[in-house]
């Protein structure tokens, strides 16, 4: 991050007081606010969210948000966890799962998101990493 603030102006926003605090520690402009009610207009060429999507109960309409505050022409990535990953198996292990993610946690695979994706963009790239267990999704806004 510290190599991308040299060269862009990146902002971070979370919900959360106590991860605004530490964000701080690494971001230089960091808003407490909601992905709902982003407090930004179509401002931003890359909108990137990490392990939050899944967590939504209305993934669409969190893709439509940051789709809202991204610029025609640039792209919005977000990661989410693969379906039949380590993180949906562990999600077995009821209390015993160190991964602590609400029971609506979903899961996916190529088809769900292209699902979710096709009313915003025909353009969509789908890359695995972390050996396979979570999937990076790149939507390009320029289609509609």
């Amino acid at each position: 991050l510290n190599e991308l603030q040299n060269h862009f102006a990146v902002i971070g926003l979370d919900f959360s007081r106590e991860a605004c605090h530490q964000a701080k520690m690494r971001v230089k402009n960091v808003v407490r606010g909601d992905l709902h009610r982003m407090p930004f207009k179509k401002h931003f060429d890359v909108v990137f969210n990490q392990s939050v999507v899944q967590v939504e109960a209305d993934p669409r309409q969190a893709l439509r948000d940051m789709l809202s505050v991204t610029k025609r022409g640039g792209h919005v990535i977000f990661t989410v966890p693969k379906k039949h990953s380590i993180f949906h198996l562990l999600e077995f292990l009821g209390p015993l799962n160190p991964v602590k993610w609400p029971s609506h946690a979903t899961y996916w695979d190529e088809a769900g998101i292209r699902q979710i994706v096709s009313p915003f963009s025909k353009t969509v790239e789908i890359h695995p990493i972390w050996h396979g267990q979570l999937l990076v999704i790149v939507i390009k806004t320029d289609d509609k």
